[in-house]
């Protein structure tokens, strides 16, 4: 029966099907409650605030978001469509392309396969 299908298929369903269920767990992340609070701040304000408004020990402590904003903003897109399961399958999809692609890469150029 396996003599039908190709290694190169089963190889490719595999690595596909390892990322699938090491990706697929609820979320566990302290930080994705502050990076979805500080979207919602920026989507109901307008602007990403200057002072962080989570730092309480401090007040007027500055806070510059250089990188990772869009990503904050992706998420909360995400939460506000589907809650957080819709966030864990789209942590999978995400992870599932970025690893299908060198393996289809691979495929393409590689003859041994």
């Amino acid at each position: 029966m396996l003599k039908n299908i190709p290694y190169t298929f089963i190889t490719i369903f595999a690595v596909l099907l390892l990322v699938a269920s090491i990706t697929t767990y609820p979320v566990q992340s302290d930080d994705l409650y502050m990076y979805l609070a500080i979207a919602r701040n920026y989507f109901s304000d307008g602007y990403f605030s200057q002072i962080d408004p989570y730092f309480y020990p401090v007040t007027n402590y500055p806070w510059v978001i250089m990188h990772q904003w869009l990503g904050y903003l992706i998420y909360y897109g995400v939460f506000k469509l589907g809650g957080f399961d819709l966030i864990v399958i789209f942590k999978s999809i995400l992870l599932l392309t970025i690893f299908s692609i060198p393996l289809f890469v691979l495929k393409e150029n590689a003859k041994f396969l």
